[in-house]
């Protein structure tokens, strides 16, 4: 099958060197996105980009776009009840009661107390979990420095 195959090139290179004028040449590529190296037709690209690619950079933005609406909401908000929900305590609770609960959650989520085997995917998630449990922390020492 791959004599077959490139005897067939060489047929239709031949043929179309006869056909073509001298110094013209001919690819039989079909042009690659630049992103994700897909073939595509020549007319469904737009500055080297498939439509794929296009759009999911288009949903890619919109969606961080919408993220950071969300961050900048939140830190306007000072939603303190979330930051109370996330480590797991009440208003009322005292500061050193908020600390406790505070690296008793850090200690279970630190990428340092994790096992060495775990995927990229749960690693990312913990530090995540990490990363929100210490913003929250912060948000409610930030809000009690005000009281006091």
């Amino acid at each position: 099958m791959g004599f077959w195959l490139n005897f067939a090139k060489k047929v239709i290179d031949k043929a179309l060197a006869d056909v073509m004028r001298p110094g013209e040449r001919h690819e039989r590529t079909v042009p690659r996105c630049v992103k994700c190296g897909r073939l595509c037709p020549p007319e469904s690209l737009v500055n080297g980009e498939c439509l794929i690619c296009r759009i999911s950079g288009e949903q890619r933005r919109q969606r961080d776009q919408s993220s950071e609406a969300g961050k900048e909401k939140k830190r306007d908000g000072d939603d303190l009840g979330e930051a109370y929900k996330i480590l797991g305590c009440g208003e009322t609770d005292s500061d050193d009661q908020i600390k406790r609960q505070y690296r008793k959650l850090v200690k279970e989520c630190h990428v340092d107390s994790l096992p060495k085997d775990l995927p990229d995917y749960l690693v990312q998630a913990v530090n995540a979990r990490f990363r929100e449990v210490r913003e929250a922390y912060e948000r409610i020492m930030k809000s009690r420095e005000g009281r006091n």
